[in-house]
């Protein structure tokens, strides 16, 4: 399997380009250790991806020739994950797992209960960056800054063809369970906003904000999960279906 790995620039129609970013060229000499004449892809978050042979290797410039270009692979359904604010290992665990499965856009979301009030948008978009090599997605999750809860309900129903699910830990009071049961209904469906609380979950006001505003209360069982447990059991679930 080729080495994958984004630049920072569209690449377009070029035939040959000269890496010289310093932290593309850590990546490529000190992790991936390329060599001359290796076929790699190269991706710029465009969709596409570039089949490219490594022709020059130094210790300031790597130089490769663009040999082919296609589209990417692309997900059927469409996860808009509005995740509450979390400590900063569980968030990126989120973010690097969630990326995996297939998310398209990342909402950090400041809630009543936030522990944590600030993240590290630049790490992130590392986090990101690399589970998307990883994995073999040709266009990064979009991330979003952090914004209100307030904010998050007024985005998610701003979007008329998306369905909204909000889950809460206390299943008794929760109108369904996650389910591929429960999914079925939703067979047409492309688009879901998915809003996943912080550690000690949504407060009750929060909750009923969001029914007021039409979304689906769910849960994903009787016990009890850790929030970024249950935003990727959920992320899984959905996009699944």
């Amino acid at each position: 399997m080729h080495k994958r790995f984004f630049v920072d620039f569209p690449i377009g129609e070029e035939k040959r380009i000269s890496l010289e970013d310093e932290g593309i060229l850590h990546q490529l000499l000190s992790v991936f250790r390329v060599k001359l004449g290796e076929d790699v892809i190269l991706l710029d978050d465009s969709g596409f991806e570039y089949e490219a042979m490594v022709k020059g290797v130094g210790k300031k410039e790597i130089i490769v020739q663009i040999n082919g270009k296609k589209e990417g692979k692309k997900q059927d359904v469409v996860i808009n994950l509005f995740q509450s604010v979390l400590k900063k290992d569980n968030v990126e665990l989120v973010l690097g797992k969630c990326t995996e499965i297939g998310i398209s856009k990342f909402v950090p979301v400041l809630v009543e209960r936030s522990i944590k009030l600030n993240l590290n948008d630049e790490r992130l978009h590392k986090i990101a960056k690399e589970a998307s090599e990883q994995c073999g997605r040709s266009k990064m999750p979009q991330l979003e800054e952090t914004i209100s809860f307030y904010d998050a309900i007024a985005m998610a129903i701003s979007d008329k063809d998306a369905v909204n699910f909000i889950f809460h830990e206390e299943s008794g009071q929760c109108c369904d369970k996650l389910s591929c049961e429960f999914l079925s209904h939703f067979k047409e469906a492309k688009k879901f906003n998915i809003f996943i609380g912080p550690e000690g979950g949504f407060a009750d006001g929060e909750i009923e904000l969001a029914k007021n505003n039409n979304f689906y209360v769910l849960s994903l069982g009787g016990l009890v999960l850790r929030a970024e447990t249950a935003a990727i059991v959920a992320s899984a679930l959905i996009i699944n279906k």
